[in-house]
């Protein structure tokens, strides 16, 4: 649960489902559940729209290479499947109403989707006179970020003046790197930012 919190991805995922069988199982409403799962396939459509937006060059960020990319990835593709199979257990010996099955399947099969065609989780981000970084609630102020220095296992933002802040988690490659300096040097409000590799 510790690793889930880390990805809202996946506590969505698992929230949507908690509330699915609460509302069959608990409250025993079809309308509920429907609103529900209706709630999860807008969520997944979404989900999967940002993935191909992001795929095809079009998305104004950059995703670096985490330790949770595996975890998360896994964990949607067994949820996936979980939920297909469950919709087909409950069509045969739990009939609620007509669209469950469909609806069930739907969910299943955006989520073994999402999960093929998953990118990266560090969100790299320089919007908005911030610097939104993976791991961090609050954005950094793009006129007060001197340096980013990069490593292997994590990204390091060097401030004019204050503490560093340190990003960790990461699998970085000399790749990302670059591609982390092409993307600053493409910005109109953090082009000032040096960018130091440290990338064995």
């Amino acid at each position: 649960m510790k690793e889930a919190k880390k990805n809202i991805h996946v506590t969505l995922q698992l929230l949507f489902f908690v509330l699915v069988v609460v509302s069959v199982l608990v409250v025993n409403e079809p309308l509920l559940t429907t609103f529900f799962m209706g709630l999860w396939i807008g969520f997944l459509m979404f989900n999967i729209m940002t993935l191909v937006k992001y795929r095809i060059g079009k998305a104004d960020f950059i995703l670096l290479p985490t330790n949770q990319d595996q975890f998360a990835k896994t964990n949607a593709l067994v949820l996936g499947f979980f939920v297909i199979a469950i919709s087909i257990i409950s069509n045969i010996w739990f009939p609620l109403f007509d669209d469950f099955l469909s609806i069930g399947l739907g969910i299943g099969s955006l989520m073994v989707i999402g999960s093929l065609i998953a990118v990266p989780l560090g969100i790299f981000k320089a919007a908005n006179d911030k610097l939104e970084l993976y791991g961090q609630k609050d954005g950094i102020n793009i006129d007060q970020v001197k340096e980013i220095h990069l490593f292997n296992d994590q990204l390091t933002v060097v401030p004019f003046f204050g503490a560093r802040v340190h990003i960790l988690d990461l699998q970085l490659t000399y790749g990302y790197a670059e591609r982390v300096e092409k993307y600053l040097s493409k910005s109109d409000k953090a082009a000032h930012i040096v960018v130091k590799k440290f990338i064995e």
